[in-house]
């Protein structure tokens, strides 16, 4: 191992997910708000009513408050995840750990996978009886 390599922080693929998941959920939220905006709009227009924009401004954060906890949630959730990672020494590694892990994990997959084809094999079976 080189001297001079640097580890770095491994993201974890749930933490991925969190996020993933807060960014969807916000464009869901923000869509709402959209929506909620030109019905309350529609609204005003149809009864020929002065528009209240402190109503409106209500209205939509009311239609899309449960989506924006949710987001946030998930957001809050990814960033715990990876602060708590962030404490574990195991969470950093150099890229020639990175890369001995990937080739130990490809090495596992196809002895498994020999394995597995060797016992589904019957030429196999019957090398071992005899």
């Amino acid at each position: 191992m080189k001297m001079n390599e640097e580890k770095k922080f491994q993201r974890s693929p749930m933490t991925i997910v969190c996020y993933v998941l807060a960014a969807l959920l916000l464009i869901l939220a923000i869509q709402q708000m959209v929506s909620a905006w030109s019905t309350a709009a529609d609204y005003y227009a149809a009864y020929e009513l002065d528009q209240n924009p402190m109503d409106e401004c209500l209205y939509v954060l009311q239609s899309a408050m449960a989506t924006l906890t949710f987001a946030f949630l998930a957001f809050i959730g990814g960033f715990s995840i990876s602060e708590i990672r962030k404490l574990n020494p195991e969470s950093y590694k150099t890229k020639s750990e990175v890369l001995a892990a990937k080739e130990t994990k490809k090495l596992a997959k196809a002895e498994k996978k020999s394995k597995k084809n060797a016992s589904g094999n019957p030429a196999a079976k019957e090398q071992k009886q005899g």
